[in-house]
């Protein structure tokens, strides 16, 4: 059996793992802000989904434009 021993296939190896073992959600490349250095979507739907009750009270202020107020 060949291994294959190079950078791509090392990426490659850690990508699998962590997918099959690490909780880890594959995301769109284009999704990444790099001017805020982060992922917004992924920001927005972790917050929506652990303090509903407070983006509730943020929704409800800033209606439309929590988001970008949020930023």
């Amino acid at each position: 059996m060949t291994t294959a021993t190079t950078e791509q296939a090392f990426e490659e190896a850690i990508e699998k793992s962590l997918l099959e073992k690490g909780d880890y959600a594959k995301r769109n490349p284009s999704d990444f802000s790099r001017e805020l250095a982060f992922d917004p979507k992924t920001i927005f739907a972790f917050l929506k989904d652990t303090q509903p009750k407070s983006w509730e009270k943020l929704s409800e202020i800033h209606g439309s434009q929590t988001e970008s107020k949020i930023l």
